[in-house]
């Protein structure tokens, strides 16, 4: 199976799973607090509408809500994702026994058209030699395509490159990338002045992450924001963010730096005034609702 239907098959299974447990994706979102339209992606196959280590990180956070282990739910994940280099590994091993029988084979022919001259009684002194150069002649070739074909193949070592290895490299390439563009940018969202505006929330970029904000209950942003990008937002009371990478962003209210639980890869959502961080934790609701 091709990994693209591989990948259909796991959505159609997380979907099947959720709707069989009685929970609907408005249920998932007061979990997880991820969008729904990355939830509907997620049922739909649709895995590159983010970075990929963000896309893991919904997938195990959306499998613990419909009741699944995320990790084995991840571990499946990534099996898939991997499935077309462990075919062709198993494709190549497959027409190194093929070639390697087809010798054999034809050496026992050979053998025992040998054999049988041997039988015939002939013990012509010129036969006999014409019999020995023939078995010397097919012995070296034989020689010949072990050694030029076989034991090659037999030894080749197909290595894979770890997709956390692959993520890391990926993940430098797009910070490099961005950074020779946008250092030291800073971008400001406003709805009101700045100067007018009780709170001014600057959020910092220092690793790659997904951010969703609003600011006294209205959403002003929801953006992937990369290292060394800078985004202004005011307020006169209150914000809530909810972060895809909670090791990724710095947090300054009003010029002050806020210390809050970070994690790489980890999910938080904050409510955040001018007293400091709260933390917003939902329980996960079971099939029953409760």
């Amino acid at each position: 199976m091709e990994q693209s239907e591989g990948l259909k098959e796991f959505s159609k299974k997380l979907k099947e799973t959720r709707e069989a447990n009685g929970i609907d994706l408005s249920q998932v979102f007061e979990i997880t607090r991820i969008d729904k339209k990355f939830l509907q992606a997620l049922e739909e196959g649709d895995f590159d509408v983010m970075p990929e280590v963000y896309i893991k990180a919904f997938i195990k956070e959306y499998a613990e809500a419909i009741g699944l282990n995320g990790e084995e739910t991840l571990k499946e994940y990534n099996m898939i994702k991997q499935g077309p280099l462990e075919e062709n590994n198993i494709d190549t091993e497959q027409e190194t026994d093929n070639l390697s029988s087809g010798t054999q084979q034809k050496q026992f022919i050979d053998s025992s058209v040998n054999e049988e001259d041997q039988l015939t009684g002939n013990k012509n002194q010129f036969q006999d030699k014409r019999v020995l150069t023939g078995i010397i002649i097919l012995f070296i070739l034989a020689a010949i395509i072990y050694f030029a074909f076989l034991k090659n193949d037999s030894t080749e070592i197909i290595k894979e490159t770890p997709y956390t290895e692959i993520i890391s490299k990926q993940d430098s390439t797009v910070k490099k990338n961005v950074k020779t563009s946008v250092e030291n940018k800073t971008e400001t969202v406003t709805g009101n002045k700045v100067n007018g505006s009780k709170l001014l929330l600057v959020v910092q970029g220092i690793d790659t992450s997904w951010v969703r904000i609003s600011a006294d209950g209205k959403l002003k942003g929801e953006f992937v924001i990369y290292p060394g990008i800078k985004k202004e937002f005011p307020a006169e009371n209150n914000f809530n963010l909810l972060i895809g990478n909670s090791a990724g962003v710095e947090l300054i209210l009003n010029g002050k730096k806020l210390d809050f639980y970070k994690r790489k890869g980890r999910v938080r959502n904050l409510f955040i005034t001018e007293n400091g961080v709260k933390y917003i934790r939902l329980k996960k609701k079971t099939s029953n609702g409760k």
